[in-house]
């Protein structure tokens, strides 16, 4: 891929989704009616570590993405809670969250875990959810024994078929 502007690429082909491009996870590909352009949706490969830690609390959320880059891709942010509940909890939980961490480890990449924590936040840090089968996407703590949060980057770039 040839970077063309602000997360604009030019590419031969498409990625497919839940494959590993530019070192990121491809979560969402949507094409235009002639196929010649394409939304895509990437996941980072690794959490965002705030501190040197892979979770904490929520507030911190902010300067952990603001810190977080990749080579090539540098416009990160947080899901959407739309975002969480299709991209994320709709398609992921169980057993085909399993699926996405063998491709993840393919780039050595921070596995998704499926437990009730951690919480990963979405919604510009005003909710969290998780991959727990019977989890919901809520408010994150605010009392001293809060939990600790995630943060797993997303990103949308336009790619432009050569």
């Amino acid at each position: 891929s040839t970077p063309i502007g602000s997360e604009t690429f030019r590419v031969t082909a498409f990625p497919q989704e839940e494959t590993i491009w530019e070192g990121c996870f491809v979560l969402s590909v949507r094409p235009n009616a002639d196929n010649t352009e394409a939304e895509v949706i990437l996941m980072a490969a690794r959490n965002a570590p705030y501190d040197g830690k892979d979770q904490y609390r929520a507030e911190f959320w902010y300067e952990a993405l603001k810190a977080f880059d990749t080579e090539k891709i540098h416009a990160w942010r947080l899901p959407t809670k739309a975002e969480a509940e299709t991209l994320f909890r709709a398609r992921y939980c169980d057993a085909d969250l399993e699926r996405v961490n063998r491709v993840l480890r393919t780039v050595s990449g921070s596995q998704l875990l499926e437990e009730q924590k951690p919480r990963y936040l979405c919604e510009d840090g005003t909710l969290s959810f998780s991959f727990y089968r019977s989890g919901i996407i809520s408010k994150p703590g605010t009392s001293q024994k809060a939990n600790y949060y995630t943060v797993r980057p997303i990103t949308t770039v336009r790619l432009i078929k050569e």
